[in-house]
């Protein structure tokens, strides 16, 4: 049985980044007044202060870590036919292509976390023990969408 054809997709998807980080923040805000104006004579508690400077420290590490954020192309190779296969459940070689491994890091391991159509969650490991987790969208190149993910759906879940 052949795997799904070659793709190279851009990876980095700072809209749903800021979404996810806005949802979150109105959420954490409308929780804190709920707090607030539930509290007896209108007094706030100490973990009420501690929640929210926690939260304002945690947002301002959001907004932060969204000016940097992590940009690259996942790359899915299948083995050319008539490839030596290691075992009968591969069938290619998910690399990840950046700034930081211009010349690919192996993916010993992708899993689909989230999938919401238009948007997937994956998390990765290397072979060399490093890992990481990757926003990927739909609007970022629509051709491939589909490709996309046939190859990340194909994959062995464990």
């Amino acid at each position: 049985m052949q795997g799904p054809p070659s793709v190279t997709y851009p990876a980095g998807a700072q809209q749903a980044e800021y979404a996810a980080l806005a949802l979150l923040a109105v959420a954490w805000a409308l929780g804190l007044a709920l707090w607030l104006a539930l509290a007896p004579d209108f007094v706030a508690p100490a973990a009420w202060w501690a929640s929210l400077g926690a939260g304002s420290g945690l947002l301002g590490w959001g907004l932060w870590r969204l000016r940097t954020p992590v940009v690259g192309e996942l790359v899915w190779e299948p083995l050319p036919a008539g490839a030596r296969r290691r075992s009968a459940a591969v069938r290619g070689q998910w690399r990840w292509f950046s700034p930081a491994w211009r010349r690919g890091l192996a993916l010993s391991e992708l899993r689909c976390v989230l999938d919401l159509q238009g948007l997937l969650l994956l998390r990765w490991r290397s072979s060399s023990g490093l890992s990481g987790w990757l926003w990927l969208e739909r609007a970022q190149n629509p051709g491939q969408w589909r490709v996309l993910r046939a190859a990340v759906l194909a994959q062995p879940q464990p």
